[in-house]
Order: structure tokens, then sequence, then C-alpha cells
């Protein structure tokens, strides 16, 4: 092709669409040019080239400028206005630019593109993949622009009522200005409550899906599916891209979540001012006595240092030590923890997450892995326990100790108590009782089941590895074809490879934003022998080329990324998963060096569809090839009648790359977003029901707050501003069963409330006006504001194993007497019921208030 002439297209010099000279271009090509004759000579084919050399620029900078803005009202009114400015008349049922197009035949790159801009910019909203419906507007959200926020703000600042009070008082006002008439608006609602004659909102308003009824009505929806599925086939349109087919359970966690973020209201130790006994120094695993009586944790403050942990942060890590008597075996012992059950039981992880210093809980954990006892290193004599429980031990312990827990620990019935830690140091002196050695098989079994659902997330296929620098991991993949010409040539014929390989080397040559377009710096960090401020290769653009415009070689690579049914081996997928080792090791190199991090994304959403299944979790992470599109409308498109489709938003502080497709597929009305391998996660911000027209956004984000309030989460500020009444109506109502809400959304609820085997509350969060204080009542003992409902909480979640009460304050006699209460009543739920462990993290307790001796006693007494 002839190149593309010396203009190089800034998008940030052309501000308004109406100015847009590539408007015009467009224009003259597709009113001059015959599309429906086909460019069969390799000569008029250059000839187009010559005569139009800035068509591939052109239609970049309008997708890319005028198309991609935030605002979904804009992108709208832009596409109407360079549909009016084409003024080409075409009948989208007698167009043969259409039905060319959407054929399974692969044309010349050039006929492909005009057919494409025809039908992107003629057909758009004729085919049903643009509309002019808006999205709904949730009344109560804090980002509504139809209402006047700062006026609520102002309102809510000298308490005039509560978010959802508020903004009915707008509403019912005549003149949404008139603060003196929404004020009386709000005496009213605040007196019809008090009355309780307040007839609460209709649940339907929380989930009538309006957009998707608008799309159905105006788009005639089923008639153009129709008639794409008979111009593509059914095949082809029930795997498409832009669905994912979940055959087995797509439920598993594969990244670190965390769980509490920081606050200075936290305790995760007990006060170091009340901790007047410190025990005596041990030197248990003999680790002290090594380099020349140089103790443990002096190397390890001296390797943090070198590594470079500043000052600040190792003074107050040492302090805080100090403070918790954290010598070299607690060090161990916690880490040892960290390996069994994951980071979030080490002290010292929750400790540096809260100080923002992670890196420096990572070198610790790295340094006693490399320093501490080796695995055959065993305790001295006073590990509690026979020789045979020692030799039974899990070999794959790699320091063969008991575990240690720096709070109260009450375990259930038919399991010995372990009470340790600085509270449970006091009592062990009164009680002379050892501590109960914990089996490593269990622990085994709690770390696995730990694994599948502690981190809150779906994860859709399986995270593959190509790269030498991988070799050693499980699941690395060797390379079965030489290139990727030999692997795709066992899939398509050598003439249809040729002409697709022909399309990347064209678009490249000739579009300025590939042009630009150099590869990051995670190459070298990722393992991938990939530098810095590379350019964009044929083969890279190749790879995305073959994705996006061959449906059914897209379906064939997905389907490697996950197992066929339950009882395929993981080798088995390993070896299905060779066949296409080139392409997906490209694909993965070019999206994750060359594509662009989601936050300078300008869509705030992306719309991705699965089959039905109800989603009791709000985060996913997505490993297979995923495309998504920020138009509801394609989403809709592509959707099954009975699927849903997923509304997708950007995890806090997570940014996983996307490559925007849609400057290179065949298909570029589609707007696709390809992601990869991102084992990142994004965040589920609403499902849309596509046969009943729900669209559960409130549902969503009230369960969602639900879930961080049994993870004991500390709320940002910007989380705490966008809290609403409706959500703790919500909750409320799905805890309690009493509601209307839709069959979805309470299957959903009860999956969530069944997979829960740990709780975590905070006490001080329930209490604290700033975080969960409504639902204090549903949670905490109506006379002990520090106590949680440990029986009502069993009754809410059947399969939990452990409880853990944050931030519990002190504890009383009269507050150990109302917890035996609730034991008793646990104790006769044993059929329903299985709980077997409570842990309450509490503030130390002093033996001169507290008879812990005849606590004690009590607990044993109920089996605890």
């Amino acid at each position: 092709p002839a190149r593309s002439g010396s203009v190089v297209y800034d998008n940030h010099k052309c501000n308004h669409l109406k100015k847009c000279v590539s408007v015009t271009r467009i224009k003259h090509i597709l009113q001059s040019l015959q599309v429906q004759q086909h460019i069969h000579d390799r000569d008029d084919e250059r000839a187009l080239w010559r005569k139009h050399p800035h068509l591939v620029n052109d239609y970049h900078h309008l997708v890319s400028k005028h198309l991609s803005h935030s605002n979904h009202e804009k992108n709208i009114a832009n596409f109407n206005y360079i549909h009016r400015a084409l003024d080409i008349e075409c009948n989208l049922e007698h167009c043969e630019v259409y039905r060319l197009h959407n054929s399974a035949n692969s044309y010349s790159f050039s006929l492909d593109l005009v057919c494409s801009i025809h039908v992107y910019f003629i057909h758009g909203i004729d085919a049903g993949f643009r509309s002019n419906i808006t999205p709904n507007v949730y009344h109560s959200h804090p980002r509504n622009p139809s209402m006047d926020q700062d006026l609520i703000n102002q309102l809510l600042l000298f308490h005039f009522g509560d978010r959802d009070d508020i903004i009915n008082a707008i509403r019912y006002s005549t003149d949404k200005g008139d603060v003196n008439e929404i004020l009386d608006n709000l005496k009213r609602i605040h007196l019809e409550k008090e009355q309780q004659q307040l007839v609460q909102l209709d649940s339907s308003e929380f989930y009538e899906d309006e957009q998707m009824i608008g799309i159905k009505n105006e788009c005639k929806l089923r008639c153009k599916r129709k008639l794409l599925t008979s111009l593509r086939g059914a095949k082809r349109m029930k795997y498409n891209k832009f669905s994912t087919q979940i055959g087995t359970n797509a439920k598993t966690a594969i990244s670190e979540m965390p769980r509490r973020s920081s606050s200075k209201m936290n305790k995760l130790l007990p006060n170091p001012e009340v901790l007047s006994v410190r025990p005596q120094k041990s030197d248990k695993y003999d680790i002290d006595s090594m380099d020349g009586g140089v103790t443990f944790r002096v190397m390890m403050n001296k390797n943090l240092a070198d590594i470079g942990i500043g000052d600040e942060m190792l003074d107050a890590f040492n302090e805080w030590m100090d403070d918790n008597n954290y010598d070299s075996d607690a060090i161990i012992e916690d880490i040892k923890v960290a390996r069994i059950r994951g980071d979030d039981e080490s002290n010292i992880h929750q400790y540096c997450q809260l100080k923002n210093q992670i890196k420096c809980y990572h070198h610790v954990k790295n340094f006693v892995i490399v320093n501490g006892p080796t695995f055959d290193s065993k305790p001295r004599s006073e590990t509690v326990g026979s020789g045979e429980e020692e030799k039974g031990r899990d070999s794959r312990d790699p320091y063969s100790m008991e575990l240690m827990e720096p709070y109260t620990t009450l375990l259930a019935p038919d399991t010995e108590p372990s009470v340790s830690g600085s509270t449970a140091t006091a009592a062990k002196n009164d009680m002379q009782q050892q501590p109960h050695v914990v089996n490593e098989a269990e622990l085994e079994q709690e770390r696995r089941s730990s694994i599948k659902r502690e981190n809150n997330e779906y994860v859709f296929g399986q995270r593959y590895y190509y790269w030498p620098s991988k070799q050693s991991h499980e699941w690395f993949i060797r390379a079965k074809y030489r290139n990727l010409k030999e692997e795709m040539l066992q899939f398509i014929s050598l003439k249809t490879y040729h002409k697709t390989h022909e399309k990347a080397v064209q678009l490249l040559h000739a579009s300025d934003i590939l042009k630009r377009m150099a590869s990051n710096n995670d190459g070298a960090v990722l393992g991938y022998d990939i530098a810095a401020n590379i350019p964009l290769s044929v083969a890279n653009l190749l790879a995305l080329i073959l994705y996006t415009d061959f449906d059914d070689l897209a379906y064939a690579l997905k389907q490697t990324f996950c197992k066929l049914d339950e009882h395929e081996t993981d080798e088995s997928q390993r070896m299905r998963h060779r066949e296409f080792w080139n392409w997906s090791k490209l694909m993965t190199e070019t999206i994750e060096c060359w594509g662009t991090p989601w936050r300078f994304h300008k869509i705030n959403c992306l719309y991705h569809n699965t089959s039905f299944m109800h989603y009791s979790l709000f985060t996913a992470t997505f490993n297979s090839p995923t495309s998504m599109t920020p138009y509801l409308e394609v989403a809709a498109m592509y959707c099954e009648e009975e699927g849903v489709i997923l509304e997708m938003g950007q995890y806090p502080k997570i940014r996983p790359k996307y490559f925007d497709c849609s400057i290179i597929s065949k298909y570029g009305y589609e707007h696709e977003m390809l992601f990869i391998a991102s084992d990142k996660s994004m965040d589920i911000e609403s499902i849309r029901v596509l046969k009943s027209n729900e669209d559960h956004k409130s549902f969503v984000k009230a369960m969602r707050l639900f879930n961080k309030v049994t993870n004991a989460t500390i709320l940002s500020k910007l989380e705490r501003c966008e809290i609403t009444e409706s959500d703790y109506v919500i909750v409320e109502r799905l805890i309690n069963n009493k509601h209307s809400f839709p069959p979805y959304i309470n299957e959903s609820f009860r999956q969530f409330c069944a997979e829960k085997k740990r709780i975590r509350m905070d006490c001080y969060c329930l209490t604290d006006s700033r975080f969960y204080h409504k639902f204090k009542t549903l949670f905490l003992h109506k006379y002990h504001r520090n106590l949680l409902k440990f029986d009502k909480i069993c009754k809410l979640f059947p399969n939990i194993t452990h409880i853990e009460s944050w931030d519990t304050g002190e504890l009383t006699p009269l507050y150990l007497t109302a917890l035996k209460n609730m034991l008793i009543a646990i104790n006769r739920m044993q059929a329903t019921c299985r709980l077997r462990k409570i842990t309450i993290h509490c503030d130390h307790i002093e033996h001169e208030k507290v008879n812990l001796s005849l606590f004690t006693r009590m607990f044993k007494a109920q089996h605890w």
C-alpha cells in the first residue's frame, strides 16, 4: 500500500467534531466508492490507497477521539452527528455490504475496512449495535448528575436527614432549587416515619432495567439478532467472543486480596500499656545461637536495612515487636502460621498492611524461610505432645512447631481449647494447662478451603506460563510447533493465513496510532524478555487479528483455558493448550507489554456475557482471553436468552491491561476491549438478567457492603460517602427475609451465606457512625455493645466454621456470662451448625477484675 503521508494525527488538537476533516474524507469515500462491487483486481486496491491514503488514520481518529468518551450521551450525540453528516440512505435488510461483512469468507483488507466503516456509521443503529437509550439512573447514587449534589451534601452536613430522605424530598418538590419546600417535605417524611405510615419504595424500582427494555423496544433486538444469526450462523453467534460459557465451577482464588486497610482505631494485639509482665525469652529452635551469638532478630533487622527499608519503619516495627513480646521464636511461628493458613493470619502481615509497608512483610517472610529452621529442625523437648504425634506431622511443615495465636480462642465441642499469647499467657499460669497441638492435616484442609473461598473472587480460566524463567511453575507450557504459522495451519487454510498476515502488515504500515505504540517496562519485570520502547511488530498484531476476526479460532483457544468437564486431568488440559502455544504467548505479551492499564481508559464500565449462574461474589479475574465492550447494546446482541450480562468496574488500585481492538478488528463497531492472563481483579458492579429485564446494581452494591462487614474491612472515605440508606434497607430485608425481591437475588444471597466459612466482624466499626453502625442491632448484643450475636450469625451462615470478633475491647464478667449463654444456644443447633472456633481479639484481661479460671470451667462445662 501507499504510504499514509506525512500527516501525523494528534487527537489532542481536534476538539470539535464539526470541524473534523476525518468526517469529510470518510463521507467522500463512502459516497464515491461502490463498495457493492468487489475489489477483485489488485490494481484497483492500490488505486484506492493512492487516492485515499488517510483512510485508516481517519477511521482510527474518529473511533479513538470522538467515540470513546466517558460520557455515554456524548458518544451517542457524536455518533448521530457522524451518521447524519455521511447522508447515505441504505436499507439494512437489502444491504450487500452488511451481508458480505458478516460472511465467513475473507476478503481483501481494503474491502473489509470500507465495509466495516459502512456498517459502523451507516447501520450502527439499524443493526442494533447502538441506540439512543441512556443508562439507568439510580436516584440514591451519590454520582447521579440529575440531582444537585452540593445541596444534598449541605443538607447532610447539617443533619437534616439521611441521603434517601433528602433525595425523596427533592423529588417531591415542584421546584428542585427551593430549599424551603425541600425542608417542608423532609419534615413531612420524618413525621410519617415516626408514625410508621411511610410506605417504602416498591422493590421493582431497585431492579427494573429500563435501559434494557428501551434497547429491546427501540432496536427491535430480537429481530436484529435473528438477522445477524442468519448471516453468521447459530453456532458462531452462540460461541462469540463476548460470552463465556461456564461449564464447571469458576470459583477459585489465585490472587492475594487485602483484608483490612489502615485505621488508627484498630487494635491488632492487646494494648502494650497493659502488658506489665513480660515472659522469659526462649530459644526453642537454637536459632539465636548461630553466627557467634548474634540473634536471629538482629540479623533480620540488618537484612531489612540492607534491602532498603527505612529507619522510621524499622524503628516502628521493632517497637511493635517489643511491645508484643515478639522474640525470634514468635517471629518464626508467625511466619509458620502464614505459610499454612495464608498471609492474612500473620500478625506481622496485618501490622505491615496497616503501615502500608507490605513489602516489609514479604522481606521478613523471605528472610525467615531462607535463614530460619530447616525442614529437619525440630523444637526442643518442651514441645507438647507425644513422640508419635511428632512423627505423624505433615512432611510439608518446614518448622515442625505448634501454632501460637495472640488472642483468646474458644474451640467447639470435641476440640480441646488452645489459649495463648499475651492474654492467654496469664490464663496459662492460672490453669496450668499446656497448649493443644493442632492437627496439621486439619490445618492443610483449612488452608485449601481458604485458598478456594477466602479471597472472595471468581477466576475465569487457568493462568499459563510460556517463558524460560517460569519453567519450575506447575502450569508452565512447552511449545509444540516451531512458529505461529505452522500452528495456525492446523486450523485455517494457507490462503486465509496469508490474507490475515497481509492485513497486519498493511494496518501497521498505514496507522499512525499503531506506529506510535511502544512496549512498557513490564516485559522485563514479568520475565517476558521484552525491553522497553520496542515498537509493535507484525507478529503481535497478527496474533490479535486472528482472535478478533475468526470466532471459531477464538472459541477453540478459550476452551483450552478451562477443563472440558470435572473429570479432566491437569495434564490433559495442558496438552490441549500446547496446540496454541505460540498464539497464546504472543497475545499475552502484546496485551501486557503494549496494552493500556484500565485507569487510563475513558469508559467507566465494561460489559461481558456469561451463561446463567447465580453470582454470590462480586470480584472476578479473567485469565482466559476475554472480550468486553463499553456498549450495552453490543453485549445484549450477543447474549443468549437465558444468559446474564456482567457490568465490570475497576477494582481499587488494581489496573488490568487491555488492548483496544476496535482499531484493528474487522468488527470495529463492537468496540472490543481484549483482556488476557491479567491475574488482576475487577469489580462486578451489576448483574443484568436479560430474560426478565432486571438490573441488580443496587443489590450488588448492598451485598458488596455486607461482604465488607463480614470481612471486617475498614471503609475508605470514598466508600463511606457512597453508602446510602437503600444499602442498609436491602441488606436488612435480605437477612430478615421480609421482602419481595426477585428470585435471582434471593438465591444469590442464599449462596453467599452458604459459602461463607469464616466471618470477621469489627465491633468498633459496628458502633461507629462512620462505618456500619446501622447494622449494630442486627449483629451486636442488646446490652453489650462489644459482643457479637454468635448464635444469630450461625443461623445466617449455616456452614461457618470460624468467627472472629475484632476490636472487642474490654471483657467483663457480664460479657463472658452472656457469651456462655450464646454457646449454650449454639450447642442446641448441632444438627444445623458447623461452628468449630470463636476468636475474640480483645484487651488484656486483668485477673483482678475477671476470674478467668471460673469462666474457663464454665466454658468447659459447655464443651468449649
